[in-house]
């Protein structure tokens, strides 16, 4: 017997987080007067700690942001770029063919600190030496490692054992952790202290973490430049949306792919699914379906729009989705035509979410990565932190509007959302996964919508993720947590897809966290992926 689960209630503020100790930090910062960004960003430092793997200073970061003073949602993209002395010759010189997913050429600036400078000179009410105290201290006095990242540690043990710091704070004795077991990781603690004293230019104001980064790239042959460090600015853009079943869904739009949820949504708004029933086969076809649909046009338009101008406003017709949803056969699976081959093992997916609501209505979402366990794999100098590969996104074919350029964003797979109702917030959401994120916020969506599941229900459901949409040939398997009914991946088989099964709580179908705001009620739900380490409290 399944026991039922419900969301936390709070009345004065609640934080959701991938981590405990992250959702610790930033719950004492609502009860200590901080508002929701204050409170976001003390949980993400923690987490660049709890969770090095999939964040850190190495990385992007993007986020959402209701100020309740304004009245209008906000959107930073805080990005990293190219460098300028790199374009499609550069690689055409070296033999290079199909963008490495690993590795110098993957590193693209890291865009986390400016990204946090400027929600904090904005949004913030406490000072970012406030907000990072909490973090110093897990990284300088150690904490206990939980099982996630210690799977990571464990499946990477060659890398980390290449890389001294690393190997002094992942692998001590030489081997991984046990777990539970006290993990301190002082040169990060280091690296933390001096962001806290110097901002933004501890990385791109000729600071001591920048020049690590850019002493280690040279030596590596890689040719980022002061000049690609202090041209970096986070941007304040607006956000793309739709509306699904009365609501309106808010995402990044290009280069980041929130434009794939959207298309599916469009899609799915034409079909029953209440009436198909959750977890049918009859249901989870449509929805793959429509994330299949959402993925050949995400691959052809997501880019950086100072390049290439996607027709945003064309793709989210109806007229557009009419015609996506009458080439879908009810019966049978389509075949499935998406970009390039890939190695094994490089999917992206290494991602913390986290969203965070105040007393005062501030809505915040927070969204940070290293793309994939560990990033690059390269460690500037003895910094404590990986550096991220998301510059792997980029295309190396000269006509595609994702193709390598001087300067320029790469292909994100990052997205935090908000959905409103009646012109305010109601849902503020995002997961982990890298192509399994619009796959996670659209079963999210439909599991509140149309399932009428609550908001803890709709996060522990069970899962299905289709794998290899974006950097593995065609076609691909279609994972399913073993909690569907057997019927269900018997007929879905049938019908063409290649359902597996994996583990009931798999890290690869997303560690989601949720805020729901009741404003009838004035009562904040909220809620944490079951597949994480996550948890959600309010006060």
């Amino acid at each position: 017997m399944t026991l039922p689960r419900y969301p936390v209630a709070a009345t004065s503020g609640l934080i959701a987080t991938p981590h405990h100790l992250a959702t610790q930090a930033g719950l004492r910062v609502l009860q200590q007067g901080g508002n929701a960004v204050d409170a976001a960003i003390a949980a993400n430092a923690v987490l660049q700690v709890t969770e090095p793997h999939m964040c850190g200073l190495g990385g992007d970061l993007f986020m959402l942001i209701w100020p309740a003073a304004e009245g209008k949602l906000r959107a930073l993209a805080a990005g990293g770029r190219s460098p300028y002395a790199v374009d499609l010759d550069w690689f055409r010189q070296r033999g290079i063919t199909q963008m490495p997913f690993f590795g110098p050429t993957s590193i693209s600036v890291p865009g986390v600190v400016d990204g946090w400078a400027t929600a904090l000179q904005r949004y913030g009410s406490r000072p970012l030496a406030e907000l990072l105290a909490p973090a110093i201290h897990y990284a300088q006095e150690g904490y206990p490692i939980r099982r996630h990242a210690l799977k990571a540690i464990t499946r990477n043990q060659p890398l980390l054992a290449s890389v001294p710091a690393a190997a002094r704070s992942y692998l001590p004795g030489g081997r991984p952790p046990a777990l539970g077991q006290v993990v301190r990781n002082p040169e990060l603690a280091e690296s933390l202290r001096l962001v806290a004293r110097d901002g933004s230019a501890a990385v791109y104001g000729g600071g001591g973490i920048g020049q690590a980064i850019l002493e280690t790239c040279g030596a590596l042959g890689w040719p980022l430049t002061q000049r690609d460090l202090e041209d970096h600015h986070s941007e304040w853009v607006e956000p793309i949306s739709t509306t699904y079943r009365g609501v309106t869904i808010y995402e990044l739009g290009p280069p980041n792919q929130g434009l794939a949820t959207l298309v599916a949504l469009n899609i799915l708004e034409g079909y029953d699914l209440a009436a198909l029933g959750f977890g049918t086969p009859e249901a989870v076809h449509r929805q793959v379906e429509a994330i299949k649909a959402a993925f050949i046009l995400r691959s052809r338009h997501c880019a950086d729009p100072a390049f290439y101008q996607a027709p945003v406003a064309e793709i989210l017709s109806p007229a557009q989705a009419a015609q996506l949803r009458e080439a879908i056969d009810a019966t049978k699976a389509s075949p499935e035509a998406l970009p390039a081959a890939a190695p094994a093992g490089a999917e992206g997916g290494d991602t913390i979410f986290l969203c965070a609501a105040d007393s005062q209505g501030t809505y915040v979402c927070l969204i940070q990565s290293n793309y994939r366990a560990w990033g690059s794999g390269i460690m500037p100098g003895e910094t404590g932190f990986f550096l991220h590969s998301r510059g792997s996104a980029f295309q190396l074919d000269p006509a595609h509007p994702n193709r390598y350029e001087p300067h320029r964003r790469p292909f994100h797979t990052l997205i935090p959302a908000m959905a409103f109702r009646d012109g305010k917030p109601w849902l503020l959401f995002g997961t982990r996964g890298a192509d399994g994120q619009p796959q996670t916020q659209v079963q999210l969506l439909c599991n509140l919508l149309d399932f009428g599941m609550n908001l803890q229900e709709a996060l522990d459901a069970p899962r299905w993720r289709k794998l290899g949409t974006y950097l593995h040939p065609q076609p691909n398997p279609l994972a399913m947590e073993s909690r569907f009914a057997p019927a269900t991946y018997a007929r879905l088989e049938a019908m063409g897809h290649d359902p597996q099964w994996v583990e009931a709580a798999e890290d690869e179908m997303g560690h989601a966290s949720a805020i729901l705001v009741d404003h009838g009620q004035g009562m904040l739900l909220g809620a944490a992926d079951p597949r994480s380490d996550g948890a959600a409290a309010g006060w």
